[in-house]
């Protein structure tokens, strides 16, 4: 008999992306799962649910390093890298968080082409090109805590509104759960 998968695929419902993301906190929380596998696991339940190729996850830095992002983790296929290293200054953004404020998402289909700064900078926060692109600011206690991007190699399909939307819901989870413990700022925890 083989083992369950820890995240049933596919995930079409909301509420059992949060009820998994639960159980990543859980895991977590009674020390079963370390900060690393936290990130893990958060990008293995988005790969699932989205169907992408790559998933990126952001912190704002702390203290003096509030004007940079600090990618936390990234999956490609099944490739997993913690703390890869990149970062990108804030202000180099600033049309991306521009459409970020107005717009609660940034949503790139890969069908039209890509024309505005905005555009432009959103593709900067994947490290491997991405043809589309989902991405949602997560915050904690109404400061911007980071930013998670979904990425298909291709444009297939559209991101359709329960994907934005669970995109959304996932994101300030992520806060919720991860943000108090600090869990995603340090490796070893």
């Amino acid at each position: 008999m083989n083992a369950p998968l820890l995240f049933p695929a596919p995930m079409q419902c909301v509420d059992a992306d949060v009820e998994s993301m639960r159980l990543l906190a859980s895991l977590l929380a009674y020390g079963l799962l370390r900060g690393p596998g936290f990130r893990a696991g958060v990008t293995e339940l988005m790969q699932q649910r989205f169907g992408c190729d790559q998933i990126v996850v952001w912190r704002v830095g702390l203290g003096n390093a509030r004007h940079e992002l600090h990618c936390l983790v990234e999956r490609f296929g099944s490739k997993v890298v913690i703390d890869p290293g990149n970062v990108v200054q804030v202000h180099d953004l600033a049309a991306y968080f521009a459409t970020l404020r107005e717009d609660a998402l940034y949503v790139d289909d890969g069908f039209a082409p890509r024309q505005t700064a905005a555009d432009t900078q959103a593709q900067r926060l994947h490290p491997t090109p991405a043809a589309s692109m989902l991405q949602a600011p997560a915050y904690c206690n109404g400061q911007l805590f980071g930013i998670v991007c979904c990425g298909r190699g291709s444009a297939d399909r559209c991101w359709d509104a329960a994907d934005r939307v669970a995109l959304k819901r996932l994101a300030n989870r992520l806060t919720l759960y991860a943000a108090p413990r600090h869990q995603l700022d340090d490796p070893y925890s």
